[in-house]
């Protein structure tokens, strides 16, 4: 036979190069997607801080308390997270330290916290999967 085609071992090369290309891609979107769902923890974070210092200024000292009923003194609206949930708390261990926090409640291995320092403004991150979460969205 003289006529020209692929062979099976070359048709399934193929195919093994693109399926490793697509889970590749699909790993990246997702990354992406996750990077862009923590920012609206990021930006909230970032308006809690600010009310924060307002209330610092008037009162001398950062309202501490859990959830968003009883962070309602700072006048934000909670409104609702759409990729967070509600447990919203500002903690003081000691005047370095003093922070608030959002959950983004996913499954287990993936679930972390966002923290911003009140003093500093600086954002961090936990998560139970040994930081690759955190590592992910860049915190």
């Amino acid at each position: 036979m003289s006529e020209k085609s692929f062979t099976l071992l070359e048709l399934i090369v193929v195919i093994i190069i693109i399926g490793i290309l697509g889970t590749l891609g699909f790993v990246q979107y997702n990354n992406a997607l996750e990077r862009s769902r923590a920012v609206e923890g990021i930006s909230f974070l970032g308006s809690l801080r600010k009310a924060q210092t307002g209330y610092y200024l008037e009162n001398g000292q950062y309202l501490f308390a859990q959830g968003a009923n009883a962070l309602q003194p700072l006048g934000i609206d909670f409104g609702s997270f759409k990729y967070f949930d509600n447990s919203i708390s500002c903690t003081n261990t000691n005047p370095t330290t003093d922070y608030c926090q959002v959950h983004r409640n996913l499954t287990i291995p993936t679930a972390y916290f966002l923290y911003i320092n009140l003093s500093s403004g600086k954002i961090s991150c936990n998560d139970v999967a040994g930081g690759q979460v955190c590592r992910t969205i860049g915190y």
